[in-house]
């Protein structure tokens, strides 16, 4: 599980629910079919600072709670933690149907030359709720990324960004967008082929489109990620890594990477 608690909570959530869900699934004993479900009760704990009776009798607890509750759910010993899981599914739930509703928006960040003149912009993600208002990405992009929503969501902002694109050139604006991508989407293996459908489909340069990943998420499948790349640079997208500075890559390593560009972090 992960170091952040949060994090942890949720993975063990993510993982009690797929147990809820295999168990009620019905089964046969001499001929018949039963069905029974089952109260999952969770406790986090670090490294030993607790005896393992200390914490089964916390998940003990806990799993009262859930058969209190109802039965067939699963809660947790802290309930400062289940608030905070809670309130993540809530959260979750809600980024799912955003994204359906198409409630996800773009700013434009511009990136400029030494003289002040407007040569880029990047695409900044924003997630405006009808009941939340505007929703920090700093909250829900970490949510995406544990949740597997990031594919569907980077995907959003492509199309988003491509469409901007094409609107600009219309009113004869020629620039370039710089766009994040996830390493979820890059490990897909055909981010290229649905960046190359949407430059059809909005008629728009390949050079337009600039696509960014964070020096750590470059460096996780280093090979694998090298030749996504590339093929988005033979297809004439520019390619930069992001956050640089922040993670453990050598000057040799980045040798090794198709990249245009380095973006310096602030830090």
């Amino acid at each position: 599980l992960s170091h952040i608690e949060e994090v942890a909570a949720a993975q063990a959530k993510m993982l009690g629910e797929k147990i809820l869900v295999k168990l009620r699934h019905p089964y046969l004993i001499a001929g018949y079919e039963h069905n029974s479900s089952a109260s999952i009760g969770i406790t986090l704990f670090q490294a030993h600072q607790e005896s393992s009776d200390e914490l089964m009798k916390r998940a003990d607890i806990a799993m009262y709670q859930a058969k209190s509750a109802g039965r067939n759910t699963l809660r947790f010993f802290d309930n400062k933690m289940q608030a905070i899981v809670t309130s993540r599914a809530e959260l979750e739930n809600d980024l799912r149907e955003g994204i359906r509703q198409q409630q996800l928006l773009l700013h434009y960040q511009p990136q400029v030359n030494v003289t002040g003149q407007i040569i880029g912009a990047e695409a900044l993600v924003r997630w405006q709720h009808p009941l939340r208002g505007m929703v920090s990405p700093a909250e829900f992009i970490p949510l995406a990324e544990t949740t597997g929503l990031i594919v569907e969501l980077g995907d959003l902002v492509l199309r988003m960004a491509c469409r901007q694109l094409s609107d600009w050139r219309d009113l004869g604006i020629e620039l370039t967008v710089a766009v994040n991508v996830s390493v979820k989407q890059l490990l897909r293996s055909t981010l290229h082929l649905r960046i190359d459908e949407l430059l059809h489909q909005y008629q728009i340069p390949a050079h337009w489109l600039q696509v960014e990943i964070t020096e750590n998420n470059a460096m996780l499948n280093l090979e694998h990620i090298s030749q996504q790349l590339q093929q988005l640079r033979d297809m004439g997208i520019r390619v930069a890594i992001d956050d640089f500075g922040t993670g453990h890559s050598s000057l040799a390593t980045l040798k090794v990477l198709p990249v245009d560009y380095l973006k310096i972090d602030k830090s």
